[in-house]
């Protein structure tokens, strides 16, 4: 596999060089820098292997194999009206289409003329001083490769500034939309949100695939994506996270945030899609009095792969986290979570808690959970833990002695495991939404088992 890895890297090299010459330029001088000196370091890390702790249970071999290639080919026809099932009412809609901003799809009425809603590519060009001290400075690109990869190539995005005081009483929802394409195409989506002191958004990421729906099946392709939160003082941010991409794709995300002292962070991870997907959150609270509340929900099956990895860095004291995030695996899915927990030495007064919770439907369904803590202060309040099952045969039972059919009972069970993070998002649309999607996997599953 090594010769593959240098291969590979090849191939992602040369396409740099052509892009710079005949894509990307002109550009500014910082972006230029930025982009050289990432490609660089993707170069010297190559891709990351299983003798790697953090990849021992994650094999990216099959991005490896397949050298994917960046496209910004539009559909010649689009129906807006496909997207109907997939937009949020009440919200401030910003559309990408195979990794291009459209202006014509989006939708940004509902949002005060003080917030900076753009492209990525057009906030680089028409204000790049506002991007120069923090885009690349949040995501590490010099230790992580799928970071590094995505910061040279980075493609399009959104740009999103929250003023002072301000607060945004509609969400914020980025729709990134597949549609049917060439073999082995890769998105490099980059997103840069920043919330000033005192200010309050929500915003939503909503992967989706379109393949099935246009051209009768799951679709290959690679989504490499990175979105960079900065929360000042005061702030508060729920972020909510949706990938519902192909049944065969590739998603690799890396969510990193920064919060400053009194700021409230709030995130919600919802894996559906893929046949491998890794998700990487990563947070700092980088001042005193800082929240962070963390969620995770995998729904999975057939031969799906999902890793999510957490990280939660309590640097300063009187801070707090509680982290939940829960998997049902059917089939032969296999789940990975690694949630690792590090509060620093002045991190007094600490307070963290932080729970994994598996649910196997199948005999052949694997997790992997590994909560780690690892405490340096004196002075805090940590726990963690973890639990990875099949469903409690007593509450079944229950349930049947009071005239539920055994369909009726697991589909009870299994909703109830699910709804504690659904109901942790506070988006009504959205939340209604995923009860939906809910229902009608759970139906799935259990007409596959009960057939």
């Amino acid at each position: 596999m090594k010769g593959q890895d240098r291969t590979t890297r090849e191939v992602y090299a040369s396409e740099f060089k052509s892009l710079e010459k005949n894509t990307f330029s002109p550009q500014p001088d910082f972006i230029r820098e930025l982009r050289q000196t990432s490609m660089n370091r993707f170069t010297e890390l190559g891709f990351p292997s299983t003798r790697l702790e953090e990849w021992k249970n994650t094999p990216v071999t099959s991005i490896i194999k397949t050298p994917y290639h960046r496209s910004v080919a539009q559909p010649k026809k689009f129906n807006p009206r496909v997207l109907t099932p997939y937009i949020a009412k009440e919200t401030n809609r910003v559309v990408l289409l195979n990794g291009q901003f459209s202006h014509a799809l989006s939708s940004l009425d509902k949002a005060p003329a003080a917030v900076d809603i753009k492209s990525l590519s057009e906030a680089i060009h028409l204000f790049p001083e506002k991007l120069t001290p923090i885009l690349g400075q949040i995501a590490d690109y010099h230790n992580h490769a799928f970071v590094a990869l995505n910061t040279a190539f980075m493609d399009d995005g959104v740009f999103i500034r929250v003023p002072e005081n301000l607060v945004m009483e509609t969400p914020i929802h980025l729709v990134y939309i597949v549609t049917p394409l060439e073999k082995n195409t890769l998105f490099y989506p980059r997103n840069l949100i920043c919330a000033g002191p005192n200010s309050q958004a929500t915003v939503i990421e909503h992967y989706v695939s379109l393949s099935k729906e246009l051209s009768g099946a799951e679709q290959d392709y690679f989504t490499n994506s990175v979105t960079e939160f900065i929360v000042e003082e005061n702030a508060s941010i729920h972020h909510i996270k949706l990938q519902q991409e192909s049944m065969e794709s590739k998603h690799i995300s890396t969510t990193q945030i920064l919060q400053y002292a009194h700021s409230s962070v709030s995130t919600v991870v919802i894996t559906l899609g893929g046949k491998l997907t890794r998700n990487d959150v990563n947070v700092r609270l980088n001042g005193e009095g800082c929240h962070c509340h963390m969620n995770g929900l995998v729904l999975a099956t057939g031969q799906q792969h999902v890793d999510n990895h957490t990280f939660i860095n309590h640097a300063e004291p009187n801070c707090t986290s509680r982290e939940l995030y829960k998997g049902i695996h059917a089939g032969r899915s296999h789940g990975v979570f690694n949630g690792r927990i590090v509060v620093r030495r002045d991190a007094q007064k600490t307070e963290t808690k932080q729970t994994n919770k598996n649910l196997l439907l199948s005999k052949n369904a694997i997790v992997n959970s590994n909560p780690q803590l690892e405490i340096n202060a004196d002075n805090v309040k940590c726990t963690h833990g973890s639990t990875t099952g099949q469903l409690d045969e007593e509450s079944i039972f229950y349930l049947r002695s009071r005239g539920i059919d055994p369909k009726t009972a697991h589909f009870l069970m299994i909703n109830g495991f699910a709804s504690e993070i659904i109901e942790e998002i506070q988006v009504e649309p959205i939340r209604d939404y995923l009860f939906h999607l809910l229902s009608d996997w759970l139906s799935d599953i259990l007409k596959e088992t009960t057939d």
